[in-house]
């Protein structure tokens, strides 16, 4: 007996995320998957996830071998503010593009401010350059460049596929950011919470850092910054530059964990006062928003940012004015989740 199982509903696209923890994760992935269209977003002095790599720059080359297992055709997209990133470009032979803030790029961001109505702040706002068009963009519930980087890589692989600018500003204007990514969440006492828990990055720590500095606001302006992990060698270095940055972007900062206490050293060696600073320990993330939220005052606005393991989604459940719609708002809220300790 012979059965014929057919799918219909397959989707056309697949969009999928290629991370690399050691040497090699990539480039066995790209050997059989063979995409049509690769993005590289971005390659920092410290990048995420480089404990097993001897450098950024053997991190870059595991990153590229994307590009070197494209289909034919395909079109390579490329970060065009990172300089290891663009510097792929003259390597590839075949059709690529840059998406960024500089000039040069082809889908470039301008006029990049937060947006608010009335005091609140609301989102992104921004002009999308392309070919001579500017079209005015507005992405709500979150804050950051990032955001805006994020769409202007999805508008270039919109524009590979053929979609018109039109259509790809009306679905981004709609985009509902995911959980954790610097969503904008009330929290008590007519405070604000920039919710970044998903993960932790140098890099995406810095950028939140300047993002709350840059956000107007009529209280304080607080970070709650968890240890970032997956470092090795680098993680001295990547904790003290975020307690320096902090000092310049922040009124208060809470550390959570042991490798953040260079955080907080730092942070007072660059003027934040001793008083400003508050440290916890590893396993205290609830702790240290129940705490802080005793104390937020109307107007207050806090970024709460960690590594996935340093469970800081318990920190912004604290904060919440909503608490009981944590399910709905935070990262890591499944069953399994929720019973780990």
């Amino acid at each position: 007996m012979m059965m014929l199982l057919t799918h219909t509903d397959y989707p056309a696209w697949l969009v999928l995320e290629v991370g690399a923890d050691r040497p090699g994760d990539i480039r066995n992935i790209a050997r059989w998957l063979k995409p049509n269209i690769v993005v590289i977003t971005a390659v920092p002095e410290i990048p995420v996830h480089v404990e097993y790599f001897p450098s950024p720059e053997a991190l870059l080359r595991e990153k590229a071998s994307l590009a070197e297992y494209l289909a034919q055709g395909g079109t390579l997209i490329l970060n065009g503010d990172d300089i290891r990133v663009r510097g792929l470009k003259p390597d590839y032979r075949g059709v690529s593009v840059l998406f960024g803030m500089d000039p040069e790029c082809d889908f470039r961001a301008s006029h990049c401010e937060i947006a608010y109505e009335d005091t609140k702040p609301t989102g992104m706002y921004f002009r999308l350059e392309h070919s001579g068009s500017s079209i005015p963009m507005t992405l709500k519930g979150a804050l950051g460049n990032p955001r805006i980087y994020a769409a202007l890589a999805a508008h270039a692989v919109a524009h590979t596929l053929s979609i018109d600018s039109v259509a790809i500003a009306s679905s981004l204007s709609n985009w509902v950011p995911a959980p954790g990514r610097m969503r904008l969440i009330p929290g008590k006492n007519n405070s604000y919470i920039l919710d970044d828990t998903y993960n932790s990055s140098p890099i995406a720590t810095l950028s939140a850092l300047d993002t709350i500095k840059d956000v107007r606001c009529e209280g304080r302006k607080i970070a709650i910054l968890g240890d970032m992990l997956e470092l090795g060698k680098f993680s001295t270095q990547a904790h003290m530059r975020a307690g320096a940055r902090a000092a310049d972007c922040v009124n208060r900062l809470i550390t959570i964990g042991f490798r953040s206490r260079s955080t907080a050293e730092a942070a007072q060696d660059a003027g934040l006062k001793e008083t400003s600073i508050r440290q916890y320990d590893q396993d205290e993330a609830a702790r240290a928003g129940a705490e802080l939220a005793m104390q937020l005052r109307p107007g207050d606005v806090v970024l709460v940012k960690g590594s996935q393991s340093m469970r800081m989604e318990r920190t912004v459940e604290a904060l919440m004015a909503q608490p009981e719609r944590a399910a709905e708002f935070l990262v890591r809220q499944d069953a399994e989740w929720l019973a780990k300790p």
